[in-house]
């Protein structure tokens, strides 16, 4: 195959990540997009009075993969896809690689040869997602829950950050897989309050703010290829409003075609070339005769392949190996 350089394009609908704490909103901003259908893993629900259209009869991680190529064959007017939640969905992935290798649980091979056999199963469903992106246009968009962890950092006293509550392998094939991570969380400040006896109490406040942060700190992890801004305040009613006009895919770039010169061209009157006779060879044709070398005729049939055939005694002299002959 031949290697070209050509301008890369912008193809397919994004596959993104939402995570956050529960109750801050996530379904509820996934399911505002544009015609979605919704893949309900148990035990997670839609939010009170949300009636959006959904998969039903899906209990294993095979159905969610049959529910996928049902997608794929019939779209429908479907925009976006939301998988709630691959916290929940992570339990039917790891059943699944048990029932094909009759292993009582994922722990059963040891030293955490269970979670590596999980992998492909991640990297089928990341691929079918991204088929539905490039061949259907299809949005998708990932719910999952966050936890806790503290962090040790060298230098720096531990921390908390918020992860996204899957395997540390699952985590990282879905960092690779998605176009864009958001973490969603309300917004809280935090206050000092004096209580008397030299003592003093933190305590938060807020809370009633929707944050959506689109680009990771060292307290939480969070990644966009859209270049988005790193917060955005998500409102209570149609709250998919504040990120839509982000996700148009940019018009492709159009390479502008050569210049084209145009020039009239005026015509130059130009002398002619003054043309000098060649000499009368009737001299030196009488010269070399008298020396004894052959006549000009005979050199100039000798030499009619040069451009330029000898023209003096001299040229000829040393065209046939002799010595310079003085005229």
């Amino acid at each position: 195959m031949a290697i070209t350089i050509e301008t890369h394009t912008t193809s397919g609908a994004p596959i993104i990540l939402i995570y956050g704490p529960e109750g801050c909103g996530k379904t509820s901003l996934a399911l505002d997009a544009p015609n979605p259908i919704y893949l309900q893993i148990a035990p997670e629900a839609p939010p009170w009075g949300k009636h959006p259209k959904k998969f039903a009869g899906v209990s294993s991680f095979s159905d969610v993969m049959s529910a996928l190529r049902m997608l794929y064959k019939t779209p429908g007017d479907f925009q976006t896809l939301v998988i709630d939640s691959l916290s929940s969905l992570e339990p039917w992935v790891w059943e699944a690689v048990c029932l094909k290798n009759n292993w009582k649980d994922i722990e059963a091979p040891g030293f955490g040869r269970g979670y590596v056999a999980v992998d492909y199963l991640w990297v089928d469903l990341y691929a079918g997602l991204r088929k539905l992106g490039e061949a259907r246009g299809i949005t998708t968009l990932l719910i999952a829950h966050s936890e806790g962890s503290y962090v040790d950092e060298p230098g720096l006293p531990p921390f908390h950050k918020h992860t996204i509550r899957l395997h540390k392998r699952g985590e990282a094939i879905a960092t690779e897989s998605c176009d864009a991570i958001w973490f969603m969380h309300t917004k809280v400040t935090m206050k000092t309050v004096d209580t008397g006896f030299g003592r003093k109490e933190n305590y938060a406040e807020g809370g009633g703010v929707r944050m959506l942060s689109t680009d990771g700190r060292a307290h939480f992890m969070a990644k966009n290829r859209f270049n988005m801004p790193t917060d955005i305040i998500i409102p209570m009613n149609q709250p998919w409003d504040a990120v839509a006009n982000y996700l148009i895919p940019p018009e492709s770039p159009i390479e502008p075609e050569p210049e084209k010169i145009t020039a009239t061209l005026e015509p130059v009157s130009v002398a002619a070339p003054s043309v000098v006779p060649p000499p009368s060879p009737t001299g030196v044709e009488n010269k070399a005769v008298t020396n004894g070398l052959p006549k000009m005729s005979e050199l100039i049939a000798k030499y009619e392949p040069q451009v330029n055939p000898p023209s003096t005694v001299e040229e000829m002299s040393a065209g046939i190996g002799g010595d310079m002959i003085p005229l």
